[in-house]
């Protein structure tokens, strides 16, 4: 595996593991599934087993009163509610070609990415794309659990993943035209920002 790749799968599993916790503590303390004395590792195969747990979810946890609470939703759409009156084996094929595709671009561009945002914009982006693959690939939907909201409207509920993913494209937009990648301002060095060599191919100095 190539240095920049490895870099890459690096932070996505991190940030995916990052999720995955965070998941599992929103199930904890935002709803009644696990059993008082229950052992960490029963809890966790619980969690992974269990799906549906609507009418187990307890109320909303506050963090900024009126603009930012924690709560249990299951989305098992799309972001915003995309295809969500698909029947869920559709939805499964669609996400899985999606990610698929995604997984293939994402690899593609981390073995050629020099600079240190561009890789870190891409583990980002692919521990996302993971964390909720897990979630959909086990449950069905994926966990949600930070709802930010106004009086009466909410913005769309939305996890770490998703976090990852939208950090991710925005630094992608914002920096990947500066990376050799792309053929950026670093594109004339050599691999991992090594300058290019001087003189010709056998030593000799370059003719003036």
């Amino acid at each position: 595996m190539n240095r920049s790749l490895a870099i890459v799968v690096a932070i996505g599993i991190l940030w995916a593991l990052a999720d995955q916790v965070t998941k599992y503590l929103a199930v904890a303390h935002l709803t009644a599934l696990f059993p008082p004395g229950a052992s960490l590792g029963e809890r966790i195969a619980l969690f992974y087993r269990s799906d549906h747990l609507y009418h187990l979810a307890t109320d909303a946890v506050p963090v900024i009163d009126g603009f930012w609470q924690h709560r249990y939703v299951q989305n098992p759409a799309g972001a915003f509610g995309l295809f969500s009156s698909a029947p869920l084996w559709a939805r499964r094929a669609l996400f899985l070609g999606v990610a698929g595709l995604a997984l293939v671009a994402i690899v593609w561009m981390a073995r050629r990415a020099r600079a240190a945002v561009t890789r870190l914009s891409l583990g980002l982006v692919l521990g996302g794309a993971i964390g909720n693959f897990i979630d959909r690939a086990v449950h069905g939907y994926v966990i949600d659990f930070i709802d930010w909201h106004y009086q009466r409207w909410h913005w769309p509920a939305f996890n770490l993943a998703d976090v990852g993913i939208v950090a991710g494209v925005i630094g992608l937009l914002l920096f990947l035209h500066r990376d050799p990648l792309l053929g950026g301002s670093e594109a004339r060095g050599e691999p991992d920002g090594l300058p290019p060599e001087v003189g010709c191919a056998d030593g000799a100095p370059p003719d003036s």
